[in-house]
């Protein structure tokens, strides 16, 4: 994990706040430690922490984690996030 952490350092540095969401397959106590090391060397403005789907599970095994990062002035411009609206059906 230290070498995806360089990699997003290197890519946002350590003042641009950003916005990160770790994801893991069934393993909260790694994810959390993983999101406190992002959090240790990136700005991070906002964090969420969210356990994959089965259906992606079944294909990365149980012991995934990973991490978006978004930059957050990037995430506040609507043209850029895609708004998805349900229907009443």
């Amino acid at each position: 994990m230290a070498a995806i952490i360089d990699r997003l350092v290197q890519l946002y540095g350590t003042e641009r706040p950003v916005w990160v969401t770790v994801m893991h397959g069934q393993i909260p106590d790694i994810a959390q430690s993983f999101a406190e090391a992002l959090g240790a060397r990136l700005s991070v403005g906002r964090l969420d922490i969210l356990r994959v789907s089965p259906a992606l599970g079944v294909h990365v095994g149980p012991g995934v984690v990973g991490a978006a990062v978004l930059p957050m002035d990037v995430s506040s411009r609507a043209d850029v996030i895609p708004v998805v609206r349900r229907k009443n059906l």
